[in-house]
């Protein structure tokens, strides 16, 4: 349900591509810092468990100035030629879609902000068919991540869940919220899979022994 969070965001979108062919942003990354309940809880309606939704549970993070988290891009393919979607060169990366774009790194002058929910390590590890898992994805950055937290907390999407309802109604925002995010009790082990090769365990190696001849 998080498209649900950022109509917003796409109404803004929608108005900056007008005057636009490409608009970038930066992100800032939340951690997995506990808060007390009642901070989790507040504005939230008592129909709903906050700990199922990252934007209402994470409140903690870094300064997007001094944690620079690479942004996103959203590009109007409208206004580009056919021949240059066509040229493979044209394309930079996913954060920065053209190489003549603006930067995604932090900048004061962003139209924009993305917050990147890091989750706690149930969250984390849920996409089992992730292909960056035991690579960019593992146990160590995690661990990093997560600790993140500075003077300010990051209650700016708390709202959304306030409106939502007011504009749904309470049954039908029953209805559409039911079974969203994991359950609190749902717990992920350690696996393999998402450590380094430097943090796995070292498997006990099993002498070779010559065979006597005769």
């Amino acid at each position: 349900m998080k498209f649900l969070a950022n109509v917003q965001l796409t109404v803004c979108l929608v108005l900056l591509l007008v005057f636009f062919t490409e608009v970038t942003t930066y992100r800032t990354l939340f951690g997995a810092v506990e808060s007390e309940p009642e901070q989790i809880q507040r504005n939230v309606p008592t129909f709903l468990d906050p700990l199922r939704f990252e934007t209402l549970r994470w409140r903690y993070h870094k300064s997007p100035k001094i944690k620079v988290q690479q942004g996103k891009s959203f590009l109007d393919v409208s206004r580009i030629s056919i021949d240059k979607l066509r040229q493979k060169d044209s394309f930079d990366r996913p954060h920065k879609l053209l190489r003549e774009c603006p930067s995604t790194s932090y900048h004061n002058k962003a139209f924009l902000r993305i917050n990147h929910y890091l989750g706690n390590w149930e969250y984390y590890t849920y996409r089992l068919n992730d292909p960056r898992q035991g690579a960019k994805k593992n146990r160590r950055v995690w661990d990093e991540q997560a600790q993140q937290k500075d003077t300010k907390n990051g209650d700016e999407a708390r709202p959304w869940i306030a409106g939502f309802v007011k504009y749904f109604g309470m049954e039908q925002s029953k209805f559409l919220l039911n079974g969203c995010g994991l359950d609190p009790n749902y717990t992920a082990p350690i696996q393999d899979s998402w450590l380094l090769a430097r943090d796995k365990p070292i498997s006990g190696k099993k002498k070779k022994t010559k065979r006597r001849k005769g």
